[in-house]
């Protein structure tokens, strides 16, 4: 199981090229919504936050890319891409 630290969302970022920025705004929204979202794992908090991120920035990865590159399944991508974007706690970084 892929343990998720700041090395761990680098890395992943890095093979989703995603750019200095964006990489910025995956570690920032998984620190804001690891809190907010207890009841799921950590690895499904980050795809979602990914996938929020690159939809966000008009970037081209697709909810298969993190699930080729995370291990989390496309389902849960949606279901957590859908919590982030339905909560008040989306801030500007």
């Amino acid at each position: 199981m892929l343990s998720i630290d700041k090395e761990n969302i680098l890395d992943i970022c890095y093979k989703l090229n995603l750019d200095e920025g964006s990489t910025y705004q995956c570690k920032y929204y998984n620190d804001v919504f690891s809190s907010k979202l207890p009841e799921n794992t950590k690895k499904s908090i980050l795809a979602g936050v990914i996938y929020f991120v690159t939809q966000s920035n008009g970037l081209n990865v697709s909810k298969k890319n993190i699930n080729e590159t995370t291990g989390v399944s496309a389902v849960t991508i949606n279901k957590i891409y859908k919590q982030i974007i339905n909560s008040p706690q989306i801030l500007t970084p």
